[in-house]
């Protein structure tokens, strides 16, 4: 028996121990390499956690200001039953979310714990595995409970049985949570992946969209790199099992054959029937586009993984025990070992370098440089990600277990039975933030659950604590002192402050910008957002119309905040002489442009130039809009057949068909209005992920190398989980993607706009499959996904940036600093500007500048204008601005003022919520505890 379980054991010690043993002792660099490239993977995992933190944050806090402005503008007197209950709805919300910070936060703790492990050969490992003992310990105990303790690993190494010391059982038990934890978190995972494919089965077919669900479709990469990411983690579980018990099979063979010993070698060998069968199908046989031969590679690889977990935890509780750990080669004077770590350390950094060089390869081989690449970065994500959710869970049952092992019976079972109304506690908080007609967001309430499962648990500790000590006192005649308690940690970060590394420095600095770009990021939005509800309930403006125009004898002159001024003359004569006139290019003249002469459903550039500049008059239903319509664009048979002046202003036009052309639909989206806060807000939103995507780049640089589709992977992934979180995401395009979406299909359709609605037009555009055309537009290459992660038009993960570069058309000026926060897709025109020495104050970015450029260079094939003049001047306005704030404020604190006035009865219900929020928050933190007492324990 022990002859056949040492041959079926030595191909896996061959991959897990000597192989990357061998590579380290012969190349001397590569653990330093394997170290460094397992340092870095960890640190970019976390830095994108914390980016999903602060972009969830800057969502949470918009919406939060967005509803407090929604529920004041309740007439006066609807207090009562109404006024009581917002502030304890905004009571639950807050707690949701707050809830959701805290594990995410524990997580990210768990994260950056987890790199510096890798960095010290797994301190908290050696301290939970070798123990802590004083040195009168060490004198005094024995297989007995007296003497020396053994050096080898004898039965007392693992056993409480043979001393009933407690500091001893605290580290047996620890030492045995550590090594069972792992896999059976492993082992639930694999069941759980095979039973989410079967939940998902209508979202795989197109029937919804659920961002958990993306993760059991077999065609997606993700679902593919997750699975080889748990059989790394699994194989690296291995790694460590081989090196702790070197002579495990002979445990194995000579236990007693009790049902569990049996099972687990059943299990043992059923597993590596299956993975050499698997392995041998990765091999020869590469995944085939056919999605029922993916369905059964999904299942298999999960039945396999599962077996294999399964396996391992049920051989590590029959080794474990009393009487067979001697067998194993468990010795505790190696575990004292420094160089015993190190070795492991750098084999388990070596073995997850190697895997995913022949992943690489495979894939290569299979699909091409480009996938492997993808997959490669992917697996740099998840690997780090899934490895601090399992240490996550094994800290967690440690602490639980151990906690619940030293309270008698009726405690532990109220510890099992809180948990259920717990859940059930979370459902109903979680209703509050579901939307109408659709169901609880589950990943919301789990996050929920554990928060309340970890509040209770910390709860009940204190007041039993507390009741401990106040039956201590009566029996000692003396009175509890208000000292805090001090507490001790199971599982604590082994690194010492004196023992901090150059890098560990670094590191700590490098978050620390983190951490303050997250807060100066988060302090913006917050000051948008509230800005934009004092502006819209007071209904202030800077000015009472931001564009305006008049009519010249043969022209027009448009006034743009009077800061940009445009004037259009079909002679020399009439130029105005605020500045010098620019001829426009003659029909003889050569363009300066690749891109002049072209045209766009019968249109060209000037034209949808000249367009976009209607959606910025203040009255789109006045007598105006058609007037400007005719002065601008006399020579095309254009009329209105829709508009809105809502939270987006947009027209839509119908260009009548001529020539046997088709009638086409152009639909006008209009810029930021430079007086609206909430356009600024919306402009932050639209692009904080781009921006994101930069700076993560400069704290890892190789973030700069991802193609697009891993980053459209990242970026949609953020926008699902905050989705699966029940967060809101609303958008001021959405009425114009709806309308977009009801034309017929058949019908000819083009967007266009300049600056934000640009960019809404190009995003518009791609989710309909419609031609958009974007004069002056931020990019939208990366920031797209996430709209097409929030607007789907199916299940897949991936839709690309096709859509984008196949009917988009981008013109672009050289210094216009707006450009930059994404890269552009589709066809891009970049072209010189007329005001580059104020191309910092917007002289580049401003429309008239645009279409006089455009004039001057292209010419007007229409032949209305001959004669072009823009004048650019910002100062004037600045000032203006400058002094409409002190108007503003004053208005701002009388609209407060009236609100205290009015809402007296929802004021009222705030302070019962506050009252009630003081009561929970004495009860979980206010008690006056003793000092920690042995007898307390």
């Amino acid at each position: 028996m022990e002859l056949l379980l040492w041959l079926l054991t030595q191909p896996l010690a061959i991959l897990c121990n000597a192989l990357p043993r061998y590579v380290c002792q012969r190349l001397l660099f590569m653990p330093t390499l394997a170290i460094g490239a397992s340092l870095y993977s960890q640190f970019q995992a976390l830095v994108l956690v914390l980016f999903f933190c602060a972009l969830l944050l800057a969502e949470l806090v918009t919406l939060a200001i967005s509803s407090l402005a929604n529920s004041s503008e309740q007439p006066a007197g609807s207090g009562g039953a109404a006024g009581l209950q917002q502030p304890f709805y905004g009571m639950a919300v807050c707690y949701v979310y707050y809830s959701v910070f805290r594990v995410l936060l524990f997580f990210c703790y768990t994260m950056w714990t987890g790199l510096w492990e890798t960095v010290y050969d797994m301190p908290t490992v050696q301290r939970v595995m070798a123990g802590q003992r004083t040195e009168r310990r060490d004198e005094n105990l024995s297989p007995t409970g007296q003497g020396i303790p053994p050096k080898d690993g004898s039965a007392c190494a693992l056993s409480p049985d043979y001393d009933a010391d407690e500091d001893l059982a605290r580290r047996i038990f620890n030492r045995r949570a550590l090594l069972l934890s792992p896999w059976f978190v492993l082992v639930c995972f694999s069941i759980g992946m095979i039973a989410a494919r079967n939940y998902c089965e209508g979202w795989l077919e197109g029937g919804g969209q659920d961002f958990g669900c993306a993760f059991f479709d077999p065609a997606a990469r993700l679902n593919r790199v997750l699975r080889f990411t748990i059989f790394l983690i699994s194989m690296q579980g291995l790694q460590v099992f081989l090196a702790l018990f070197p002579k495990w099979y002979v445990a194995i063979a000579q236990a007693r054959f009790t049902c569990l010993g049996l099972l687990a070698l059943l299990c043992f060998v059923l597993t590596q029937i299956l993975v050499s069968l698997r392995v041998c199908m990765w091999l020869a046989v590469p995944v085939l586009e056919s999605m029922s031969l993916q369905h059964q590679h999904y299942l298999f690889d999960c039945w396999v993984k599962a077996f294999f977990a399964l396996s391992v935890l049920l051989m590590t509780i029959v080794i474990t025990r009393a009487d067979n750990i001697g067998r194993t080669g468990f010795s505790m004077k190696r575990l004292g070992e420094t160089s015993f770590w190190s070795r492991l350390n750098a084999s388990q950094q070596m073995l997850w370098l190697w895997l995913l060089v022949m992943q690489g390869l495979h894939r290569i081989i299979t699909r091409g440089v480009g996938s492997a690449h993808s997959d490669a970065v992917v697996q740099s994500i998840l690997h780090p990600l899934l490895m601090a959710f399992v240490c996550t869970v094994t800290f967690v049952v440690q602490k639980v277990s151990r906690y619940a092992t030293k309270r008698p019976a009726p405690i532990q079972m109220l510890m099992v039975v809180a948990s259920l109304p717990c859940f059930f506690v979370a459902c109903y908080l979680c209703s509050f933030v579901q939307e109408e007609g659709k169901g609880k967001p589950l990943l919301l309430v789990v996050f929920v659950w554990l928060h309340l499962c970890s509040e209770g648990l910390s709860t009940l500790r204190t007041w039993l604590i507390w009741l401990s000590s106040m039956q201590i006192a009566c029996e000692e005649q003396q009175q509890p002192k208000h000292i805090k308690i001090e507490k001790r940690k199971t599982m604590k970060f082994s690194v010492e402050q004196r023992d901090h590394t150059p890098e560990l420095k670094l590191a700590s600095i490098m978050l620390r910008l983190v951490f303050l770009c997250t807060c100066s990021f988060c302090t913006v939005i917050g000051l948008c957002a509230s800005m934009a509800v004092v502006q819209q309930r007071t209904g202030f403006k800077g000015s009472p119309a931001l564009l305006r125009w008049r009519a010249l004898p043969r022209g027009v002159e448009i006034n743009n905040a009077g800061v940009s001024v445009l004037t259009l003359t079909s002679n020399t004569g009439n130029a105005s002489s605020e500045g010098s006139a620019s001829t426009a290019l003659g029909s003889e003249e050569q363009p300066s442009y690749m891109i002049c002469g072209q045209t766009w459903h019968g249109l060209h550039l000037i034209d949808y130039a000249l367009l976009s500049e209607l959606p910025y008059l203040p009255n789109l239903a006045g007598q105006d809009f058609p007037q400007l319509l005719k002065l601008l664009l006399p020579h095309l048979p254009l009329k209105v057949t829709n508009y809105s002046s809502g939270g987006r202003p947009w027209v839509e036009l119908e260009l009548s068909s001529k020539n046997g052309r088709p009638a086409v639909s152009i639909v006008v989206v209009s810029g930021t209005l430079v007086d609206r806060w909430r356009d600024i807000l919306e402009d932050i939103r639209m692009w904080t992920e781009p921006v994101m995507i930069q700076i993560i780049g400069t704290f890892c640089p190789l973030t700069r190398m991802w193609p697009r589709e891993t980053t459209a992977l990242v970026i949609g992934s953020w926008h699902r989980i905050m989705l699966g979180l029940g967060v809101k995401l609303q958008w001021q395009y959405k009425e114009i993607l709806d309308h977009v979406r009801q034309l017929p299909a058949d019908r000819q359709v083009v967007l266009t706009g300049h600056s934000l609605g640009a960019g809404m037009a190009l995003v518009v555009g791609a989710l309909t499959g419609r031609t958009a055309i974007g004069i002056q537009p931020p990019g939208t290459y990366h920031s797209l996904a996430k709209h097409q992660a929030i607007h789907p038009r199916g299940h897949a993960m991936e839709e690309g940036s096709h859509v984008l570069h196949q009917k988009s058309l981008s013109l672009v000026f050289e210094g216009d600093w707006i450009q930059n926060f994404d890269n552009h897709g589709g066809l891009v025109q970049t072209m010189a500007c007329d005001q580059s020495a104020q191309s910092l104050i917007g002289g580049c970015h401003v429309l008239e500048g645009a279409v006089c450029h455009l004039l001057q260079h292209c010419g007007d094939h229409a032949g209305e204008f001959r004669t072009c003049t823009h004048v650019y001047n910002p100062v004037d306005s600045t000032l203006e601005l400058l002094d409409s704030i002190v108007p503003f404020v004053q208005q701002c604190w009388q609209s407060i003022q009236a609100d205290l006035l009015q809402n007296t009865g929802q004021f009222q219900s705030m302070l019962v919520a506050g009252a009630t929020m003081f009561v929970i928050v004495a009860m979980r933190y206010a008690l006056p505890l003793p000092h920690q007492d042995t007898r307390l324990a």
